[in-house]
């Protein structure tokens, strides 16, 4: 049987909350029933569902949307 409803790993994407929390230009984060919304100050909303590719998107909306640096994006998007 194959695993495609295997759980994804929490304590990545806790990581992931935990600094795209604590970064200024995002406003607000949002909860939903399958993964967070972002909104940036700029207004842009970022729906993050947390799969493979998920990690990836983050980083050309972190990159878009804020002022962190090069290292500190690939910091927290490295799952």
């Amino acid at each position: 049987m194959g695993m495609s409803k295997a759980g994804h790993r929490s304590s990545n994407h806790h990581k992931i909350m935990k600094e795209v929390g604590s970064c200024y230009e995002i406003s607000n984060i949002v909860e939903t029933k399958k993964g967070w919304i972002f909104r940036a100050t700029d207004g842009a909303t970022f729906n993050y569902h947390p799969t493979c590719k998920a990690p990836r998107k983050l980083t050309s909306f972190l990159r878009q949307h804020t002022k962190l640096g090069e290292q500190k994006i690939r910091k927290i998007c490295s799952v």
